[in-house]
């Protein structure tokens, strides 16, 4: 899925990552270049069949945020 998604047009950033304090969390963390290009995201090919393969893991819940940001600063 992560590989797929990073060859999407529009794609910055897409993983996938256990959070190390509690092993039954998933997280994933995106960054798009446009909402276009996350709304086709969506739409892919490679999409269904995640979804379909999340739905035997025995996912009990989910949390979807979106941050807008206007801008930002590096810190280093």
């Amino acid at each position: 899925m992560m590989e797929a998604t990073h060859e999407e047009e529009g794609c910055i950033d897409y993983v996938f990552s256990v959070d190390p304090l509690d092993p039954k969390v998933l997280r994933v963390f995106e960054r798009w270049e446009t909402q276009e290009a996350l709304n086709d995201h969506f739409l892919a090919s490679h999409m269904n069949p995640f979804r379909e393969a999340m739905a035997g893991w025995g996912v009990e819940g989910m949390d979807i945020l979106k941050f807008d940001v206007e801008s930002f600063d590096r810190m280093r």
